[in-house]
């Protein structure tokens, strides 16, 4: 039937070793020590297989077979789920155990995908050198991908590099040119790609991000011109963007994700290049998103060169809500910049201040009128859920109510200001002056010298100055002390 069914296709077997190391139940992860799910959880590729076919469930069977065809698939598979998403399993299955089934020692196959899975999935070529930062230990690099993306990755078979003649010292001109291509004509790893067209293209472009962290240049700028490589075609394409500088600062993926996330597709970094997946319409928007946040941050740009950047029509653009201005003391403050980013990533939008100047802003204090900027916020979510949604009122309460904690009230009374004094009391009220110490606290002088020594001073005023210490008792006087007793003589 076309709908719900449960089907165990006869021809969709699998080794017993292979089964264990791609697909684990919730089962066998229960009854295992906590070294055992780790190990299954590295190599488990169940969950991924379910989201990528849509099949609701997928149980492994094992059954003992006599043909001399099938020596070592003793375990065939009861898949669940409509007519599509049974074939789609079956399909994969059958192409993971052609990868899987094989002696360790044994090469990849070199046999292409079967035909029916033509459009079902996207091969990625891989240089060998990057291979371990692809997969990770234990694979689970490719596990983090498949579990963000929802896609699944298999690696396929590897197919050899071409071989450049050998060139005297003389005739070389660029080493590091030299060297990049060798890496591109070198041997490569296949990567084959399953999931919805989405995911394939993110996970693309994630994988060219790391060959680009690996080898920085990997991709070649256009010469001349804009430093962009842009898909012309209408639907899903990736583009290549080459900025001055690195986009993050650091080595997370924290801006790129901002950006994509805002122009609603996909996009990754590395280094001084962006990847940017989507339809032509998505990556458009992402493209004008990515010169804002550069421009924002100030990367590639000096501090005398460095500008805010400029968004023209934003009051009649849909994807755009605008903050009141603030001076500048407020919008270049540094702790409000890292605020923003976080309220950026929960709101999936984007937020910076712009360059635009209003003649009727007028700023109290030192800060000209010209000075102060209004924040800008943007994002595809603003134009689905429309300016008067309730998801646009909240972001702009969110951050005005950020704005609100770095202004000082103008009603708030300066700390020696007379307002702040008690209501009850004259402003003009004199404070009362501090009592004198008493004559009994004073310290007693210091006696004049006499006979050129320095005398003790006298016992204070509490005490009769005229009483000494007592003398040494005199129940001793004039009694010397034993002599040595003779013995010791």
């Amino acid at each position: 039937s076309r709908g719900l069914g449960l089907e165990a296709p006869p021809d969709v077997r699998m080794s017993k070793r292979t089964r264990e190391a791609t697909f684990v139940t919730e089962q066998e992860m229960q009854g295992a020590d906590d070294w055992r799910v780790k190990h299954l959880q590295q190599g488990n590729q169940l969950k991924s297989l379910l989201h990528v076919s849509g099949c609701t469930a997928m149980h492994f069977f094992e059954q003992t077979c006599q043909e001399k065809t099938w020596p070592l698939r003793n375990m065939r598979c009861a898949l669940a789920g409509t007519h599509e998403q049974r074939w789609l399993a079956s399909n994969i299955v059958q192409f993971m155990s052609m990868v899987y089934d094989r002696g360790r020692s044994d090469p990849l196959p070199d046999v292409p995908p079967p035909p029916p899975l033509a459009g079902e999935y996207l091969c990625v070529r891989v240089p060998n050198d990057c291979m371990p930062s692809v997969q990770g230990r234990g694979g689970m690099n490719c596990r983090n991908i498949e579990e963000e993306l929802g896609c699944l990755l298999i690696v396929y078979r590897a197919r050899p590099g071409s071989r450049r003649e050998a060139l005297e010292a003389d005739e070389v001109e660029d080493y590091t040119e030299l060297m990049f291509k060798d890496v591109r004509c070198g041997p490569m790893q296949e990567i084959i790609i399953f999931g919805s067209a989405r995911a394939r293209h993110a996970a693309h472009i994630r994988l060219l991000s790391i060959i680009e962290r690996q080898y920085c240049g990997f991709h070649r700028k256009p010469k001349g011109g804009e430093p962009k490589e842009i898909d012309e075609s209408t639907g899903l394409g990736i583009d290549k963007v080459w900025l001055q500088s690195d986009l993050e600062p650091d080595a997370t993926n924290r801006y790129a994700k901002m950006l994509g996330a805002a122009a609603g597709c996909a996009a990754d970094s590395a280094g001084h290049m962006v990847f940017i997946s989507g339809d032509r319409r998505e990556r458009q928007r992402c493209r004008e998103y990515l010169r804002w946040v550069v421009e924002w941050a100030g990367t590639g740009q000096t501090q005398e060169t460095q500008r805010l950047p400029r968004v023209e029509h934003a009051g009649s653009r849909k994807d755009v809500l605008l903050v009141d201005p603030v001076p500048r003391k407020i919008w270049t403050n540094a702790g409000l910049k890292d605020e923003m980013l976080k309220l950026s990533e929960s709101g999936r939008v984007l937020a910076f201040f712009d360059d635009w100047v209003s003649a009727s802003v007028t700023v109290v204090g030192d800060d000209a009128a010209n000075d102060a900027r209004r924040m800008v916020l943007v994002g595809i979510e603003i134009e689905r859920q429309g300016v008067s949604s309730d998801f646009a009122a909240k972001l702009l309460s969110d951050f005005r109510h950020l704005i609100a904690e770095l202004e000082e009230p103008a009603d708030m009374p300066a700390a020696n200001s007379p307002e702040k004094a008690d209501d009850d009391m004259p402003v003009d009220m004199p404070l009362p002056a501090t009592p004198a110490l008493p004559s009994m606290l004073a310290m007693p002088a210091t006696p004049a010298r006499s006979g050129g020594c320095v005398p003790l001073p006298a016992t204070p005023g509490g005490f009769n100055a005229g009483l000494r210490p007592p003398a040494t008792p005199s129940g001793f006087g004039g009694v010397r002390p034993p002599a040595t007793p003779g013995a010791f003589g």
